[in-house]
C-alpha cells in the first residue's frame, strides 16, 4: 500500500496574527495586564475541512455549535487556548463565542487580504474619454483557499 507522509511546516509571520484583547476590568485581578496578545495562527485545509463539516447541511446542532468553537481552540497555541477557556468559564466575564466570532471575521479578513467593510473613503471612479467597448470581460476566478492562499 502507498504510504502518505506529511512535513511539519512552520508557520511563517503571515501565517501568525497577534489579536489584542483587552482586560475586563470588572473581574481581571490587579495583576492582569491591560491588554492580552492573543496569537492565532492561519487555519490548515484540514481544519477548515473540519469546520466546513460540522457546520454543513446534516450536521447536529450540537456540533453546529461545538464545530466553530473547536475550530477556533485548534487555531491558539496552549497558553491563548487556556486563556480563552478561563474567560469563558468565568460566569462573570462576557467574553465568549460573539467575541470569538468577532475575532475569527478579523483575522479571516486580514489573511485574506479582503477587508468585509467598506473602505470609508473612496478613490473617484477614472473617467472614459474613448469610445465604449462592446466586449465584456469574464472575472478571473481563482482556485486558491482565501485562508490558505494555496
Amino acid at each position: 500500500m502507498r504510504e502518505f507522509t506529511t512535513s511539519a511546516k512552520d508557520p511563517v509571520e503571515d501565517d501568525v496574527i497577534d489579536v489584542p484583547i483587552r482586560r475586563n476590568t470588572e473581574i481581571d485581578p490587579e495583576g492582569v495586564p491591560d491588554l492580552y496578545m492573543l496569537k492565532v495562527f492561519r487555519p490548515t485545509d484540514g481544519q477548515l475541512g473540519v469546520l466546513m463539516a460540522s457546520i454543513g447541511k446534516g450536521a447536529s446542532d450540537v456540533d453546529g455549535v461545538a464545530g466553530p468553537l473547536n475550530f477556533f481552540d485548534s487555531m491558539l497555541d496552549e497558553e491563548g487556548q487556556r486563556y480563552c477557556l478561563d474567560r469563558m468559564l468565568d460566569r462573570k466575564d462576557p467574553f465568549g463565542p460573539e467575541q470569538i466570532n468577532e475575532i475569527m471575521r478579523e483575522c479571516i479578513e486580514e489573511w485574506g487580504g479582503r477587508p468585509t467593510q467598506p473602505s470609508s473613503v473612496s478613490t473617484p471612479s477614472p473617467t472614459a474619454d474613448g469610445p465604449k467597448s462592446a466586449v465584456v470581460s469574464q472575472p478571473s476566478i481563482s482556485s486558491g483557499s482565501l485562508l490558505t492562499g494555496s
